[in-house]
């Protein structure tokens, strides 16, 4: 019995140790520079973990995209030897149901081939569009599955835009692969809500953080600063997300200050150096590798 019980200490203490947040960065802070400059800045910090939200051109990959133009990207992402946790993803409000699903869908296809792990989603901003938004979910999550993708929808206004509304978009779809990735910035810049009491209810929900700041300038809410230099409390929100069971995953900063690259990319290293001090302070595990 003592062997066995060590046994199970030893592996639930190994399990405990490959637990961590695996920390990295959106493009979108580099945006509007090629994603080739973007993508060489993030590797130049020695982080290996990203995420793709497009470019001020567009989508970067979409369900249109060819393969020609997909392994391009994705061969970006792998000579610099970086991991692709999230693509944007979008609903196409203009077409009838059955070709938006069909849309979805082959974003699903080219999202798999190249590499993601996470199709990240926007939801609906028009109330009178909620509902067709949540019969593309409930028709293309159990697809996202089979091509070992999960579907997640961010706080972005609208339907996303409180933690109640995440719920519901979540208890509506009813599919384990459509979770929600959190985004304390946005729960803020939209209705300047407490983001974590939004928080709250979607305990077991979460699978990923955008790592946002919001602050406010002559009255109007801004994203353009580095995390720490906003209202969010990201001590309370790493200890909030950690109860709320979300204790390992990825956790990309989405936005930053700076307007050239050098710029963006000294952020980013102030950027890493605060995050980790916080998680280090709060011992969480994490790895920006």
């Amino acid at each position: 019995m003592r062997v066995h019980l060590a046994a199970l200490k030893l592996a639930w203490q190994m399990e405990r140790c490959t637990m961590s947040y695996q920390l990295g960065f959106f493009n979108r802070p580099w945006n509007p520079a090629p994603l080739e400059e973007a993508v060489d800045a993030i590797a130049s910090l020695g982080v290996k973990n990203v995420g793709l939200l497009g470019l001020a051109t567009g989508a970067i990959v979409d369900w249109q995209s060819t393969e020609q133009e997909i392994q391009r990207v994705r061969g970006l992402l792998v000579a610099r030897s970086l991991r692709l946790h999230a693509l944007r993803a979008s609903v196409d409000f203009s077409v009838p149901l059955t070709e938006a699903i069909a849309r979805f869908r082959r974003l699903c296809d080219n999202a798999a081939a190249l590499g993601a792990d996470t199709l990240l989603e926007m939801g609906a901003q028009d109330p009178a569009r909620y509902e067709f938004y949540l019969e593309v979910m409930r028709a293309t999550a159990p697809y996202a599955a089979q091509k070992g993708l999960r579907i997640c929808l961010k706080p972005h206004g609208g339907l996303s835009a409180s933690g109640a509304g995440c719920l519901f978009a979540v208890e509506n779809v009813g599919h384990p692969a459509y979770r929600l990735w959190y985004d304390a910035g946005n729960i803020i810049y939209y209705h300047n809500l407490d983001p974590l009491l939004e928080l709250y209810p979607l305990q077991g929900q979460i699978q990923g953080l955008c790592i946002k700041d919001c602050g406010f300038s002559d009255g109007r809410p801004t994203v353009a600063l580095n995390p720490g230099e906003g209202k969010v409390d990201f001590r309370a929100l790493f200890r909030a997300l950690a109860a709320a069971g979300f204790q390992e995953g990825p956790c990309l900063v989405e936005t930053l200050a700076g307007s050239s690259v050098a710029e963006v990319t000294a952020n980013a290293r102030r950027a890493m150096a605060y995050l980790s001090a916080v998680l280090d302070e709060l011992r969480l595990p994490y790895s920006w590798a």
